[in-house]
């Protein structure tokens, strides 16, 4: 399984909005209430029991100048049973523009 999920900032009345989102089976995004202070609030989910040999997982998060995510997974993830030679990755790509603000907060990986 090959999945990818990337999403970008915009500021717009003095609020972090989701510019452009993207996500593959079986990882979702969901955007939580807004508060007073602006912040975007993303939670990543994934409807998978966890990571099996062969998978793939590319996260691109871009954020905007003057905008604010905290971006959170759902829960743990846990790493399956492999067979012998055959591995698991995920890659993450972030870039912030200036006056921008991220807080990162991935579950860990479980074996």
């Amino acid at each position: 399984m090959h999945s990818k999920l990337s999403l970008s900032t915009q500021a717009k009345s003095g609020r972090t909005i989701l510019q452009n989102n993207f996500a593959s089976p079986p990882l979702k995004l969901m955007s939580l209430p807004y508060e007073p202070d602006g912040i975007l609030r993303v939670v990543q989910m994934s409807s998978s029991p966890g990571l099996l040999g062969g998978d793939s997982i590319d996260i691109e998060i871009k954020l905007s100048p003057h905008t604010a995510l905290s971006l959170y997974t759902q829960s743990f993830t846990r790493i399956l049973e492999m067979d012998e030679g055959k591995q698991a990755r995920q890659h993450t790509q972030i870039s912030q523009q200036a006056g921008s603000s991220l807080c990162y907060l991935p579950h860990p990986l479980v074996l």
